[in-house]
């Protein structure tokens, strides 16, 4: 099977894919694409060489190199996307088999949904109809070559058209993942209060804040929460392991079910706990703290820690726990984020403080 002359539509493809993600990838990785991509065309139009085996090696590593150096060598969202392309910008330079033309079709779909990493609104979905369009017409045309590329492009579009009503069905009836596969967490936003213009999406933003939860004095968890466990998974689980104060049924259905604030981001540290000042790079400290139990020896101490935020934090840390013998050896130790992975310390706003309860058992 001659594949050299579907080169042009599986750029085409990659293009339309390739222009949501142009504003959010380092310049020099958009120029890397059109140069790599311009030289392919040139390829198919005047017969030039196509890189080696060996060259193409080292636009991979070197590619890979320089995302990881753009990015300070960490590795999420926006440099994980960015060695997608690069990847996507080398891929076409060894097309010669149905394989290799294959893996670039199923490249390029993962590529169309990749914007989804970044915005969920309407219009980010109505344009994935194109870049997903293209690429099934793609597919079609590589297993129906003579076919008229215009034809396949009608008939991807219908393809899309039939699944639409499974797609409505899936989005009402299943539950939606909160956060990414990969842990991924979305940059801080405001947490609370309505801006003066509304989005598609931002009111849903706001309530799936889960530190709403603990500043309230009565928590309402619906119906509709539960069951797409909402804001979060943990938030949901949390609340139902309590007895709720009070339930609101209708037609016999509990609708909604109310419970009383645990209150763990506070104005200040209780009158209880033990004053204390340690911080932490200027951005939180270590306000306060309260044992108890602590007459039952190490394998039964509750501890809670009462943390100041002076500054917004970018980062989730974790907090590690530790009881230690007069001697200095270890008894126990309890490693964990804190607030049971319940309030991610990128969610505190500064001035908060936050009520923080480890056991070591």
């Amino acid at each position: 099977m001659k594949t050299n002359g579907n080169i042009q539509l599986h750029l085409g493809a990659l293009a339309i894919a390739f222009l949501p993600h142009i504003p959010r990838l380092p310049l020099w990785v958009v120029f890397w694409c059109a140069i790599a991509w311009g030289y392919i065309l040139a390829v198919t139009k005047y017969r030039l060489p196509l890189p080696g085996k060996a060259l193409r090696l080292v636009l991979t590593i070197g590619g890979t190199a320089a995302v990881l150096l753009t990015n300070g060598f960490s590795l999420d969202r926006y440099s994980s996307v960015a060695l997608l392309w690069i990847m996507a910008s080398i891929k076409p330079m060894e097309i010669r088999t149905y394989r290799d033309e294959m893996v670039t079709i199923f490249l390029n779909y993962f590529l169309a949904i990749s914007s989804l990493f970044f915005a969920s609104s309407f219009a980010v979905g109505l344009y994935m109809a194109f870049p997903l369009g293209a690429t099934t017409a793609l597919l079609i045309h590589l297993h129906h070559p003579r076919s008229k590329f215009s034809g396949n492009l009608g008939l991807s579009a219908t393809l899309m058209l039939k699944a639409l009503p499974l797609t409505l069905i899936l989005f009402i009836v299943f539950p939606r993942i909160q956060g990414s596969l990969w842990g991924i967490r979305s940059p801080a936003t405001a947490r609370s209060g309505f801006s003066d213009r509304l989005t598609p999406g931002s009111v849903t933003r706001l309530v799936r804040n889960n530190d709403i939860a603990f500043r309230a004095d009565y928590v309402v968890l619906y119906l509709a929460q539960r069951q797409r466990l909402a804001p979060s998974p943990d938030i949901v689980r949390y609340f139902e392991a309590q007895p709720p104060e009070t339930v609101i049924t209708i037609k016999g259905v509990p609708y909604a079910q109310v419970y009383p604030g645990p209150k763990l981001i506070l104005p200040d540290i209780p009158p209880e706990a033990t004053p204390i000042n340690i911080g932490l790079a200027d951005q939180i400290r270590l306000a306060g703290y309260t044992i108890n139990n602590s007459q039952l020896g190490p394998q039964n101490v509750k501890l809670t820690l009462y943390w100041h935020t002076l500054a917004p934090l970018p980062v989730n840390y974790t907090v590690s726990v530790r009881a230690r013998a007069g001697a200095g050896g270890l008894l126990a130790q309890q490693d964990s984020w804190p607030v049971e992975g319940l309030l991610p310390t990128s969610q505190w706003r500064q001035g908060d403080y936050v009520a923080d309860t480890h056991t070591l058992e």
